[in-house]
């Protein structure tokens, strides 16, 4: 694990625990992340969970982002924060999942589909309207 230290959405300095790696889900190169809280947590605490995988030549797609309703976790930016992180470690753009009712095996809740809407209201990201989807440009990523 290694610090993980970011400036919240309510202006407040936070510092987490961050352990991630990579592995290959269904044949798909992937990277996973587990965000803890800095002070002490039980055996039975669950951290922040996220995985993220290859979709094709310079993006990766959101598979999983998972708060488990922790206080701790919520209303703070912490996805937004983590999103920088992952396209800073990958160098890779990030794109969302596609809303259910497509075909495809995938989808975007409520709190995920206002998480994109911030970043695109931030200008950190846009919206395809071809492909049904996010994509989040990293901080120094070429456009």
């Amino acid at each position: 694990m290694e610090p993980f230290n970011f400036v919240g959405t309510d202006g407040r300095r936070y510092v987490f625990w961050l352990e991630c790696g990579e592995d290959y889900l269904y044949g798909r190169r992937a990277w996973y992340f587990e965000i803890w809280p800095a002070e002490v947590h039980k055996p039975e605490d669950f951290p922040y969970e996220a995985r993220f995988e290859l979709l094709d030549d310079g993006r990766l797609q959101s598979s999983m982002l998972d708060n488990h309703g922790l206080t701790w976790a919520l209303r703070i930016g912490l996805s937004e924060a983590l999103f920088e992180e992952v396209g800073r470690r990958t160098k890779c753009r990030i794109v969302s999942s596609r809303k259910s009712g497509e075909d495809q095996p995938e989808y975007r809740t409520i709190l995920a589909e206002k998480m994109w809407k911030r970043f695109q209201c931030s200008g950190r990201a846009s919206y395809s309207k071809i492909e049904n989807r996010y994509e989040f440009i990293p901080p120094g990523s070429p456009i």
